[in-house]
């Protein structure tokens, strides 16, 4: 059975408000704990194995702190870069919910349906090119109101940022390094 806010406050002997607040590192109001009840409280918690129920701190500041990403493979370095620098950016505050829909527009939808229904704070999807799936992604945005990031390519009719990879400029450093070595 998972350890609740009102154990810790008892054993702790401060209120379930304020053990709520020094868990979670707030001062309430114009009152503010001293270090001696934070640490106290914070100490109680590791004591009873506390974790903190997220599912009720989302419901509480309607925020998931989670991001679906949805990409079309897991092979190949260019996902692997992506997924690099995602994380990077997201973490710590936010965790990502991977799926792959490995160019399937049925389980590309249906997992764009499942990141909806989970209520996650954005979305970042490589998409198959599917015409058909526009439409689901035009609700992420329009009804849901879902933050959308596409990465290396469009979706037609879908107005959300894309990221893409510089191809002309990668092919024009190639070119210039093998000219640079004597090649022509």
């Amino acid at each position: 059975m998972a350890v609740t806010l009102k154990e810790i406050a008892k054993l702790a002997g401060v209120s379930q408000s304020t053990a709520s607040h020094a868990i979670r590192g707030i001062n309430p109001g114009k009152r503010s704990l001293s270090e001696e009840t934070i640490q106290k409280v914070r100490s109680c918690a590791r004591k009873l194995g506390y974790r903190p129920n997220l599912l009720a701190a989302s419901l509480a500041q309607s925020k998931t702190f989670t991001v679906g990403v949805i990409v079309s493979v897991l092979r190949g370095n260019f996902y692997e870069r992506v997924l690099d620098g995602i994380t990077e950016i997201v973490y710590p505050e936010f965790t990502t919910l991977l799926s792959v829909h490995n160019y399937n527009p049925e389980r590309e939808r249906r997992e764009l349906e499942v990141f909806i229904g989970k209520r996650v704070d954005g979305i970042i999807a490589t998409c198959s090119g599917c015409k058909a799936n526009a439409d689901i992604y035009k609700e992420i945005i329009d009804k849901y109101q879902i933050p959308l990031v596409l990465v290396d390519r469009g979706l037609e009719g879908v107005e959300c940022p894309i990221v893409r990879s510089d191809h002309f400029q990668s092919t024009y450093l190639a070119t210039r390094q093998f000219a640079d070595l004597g090649h022509k």
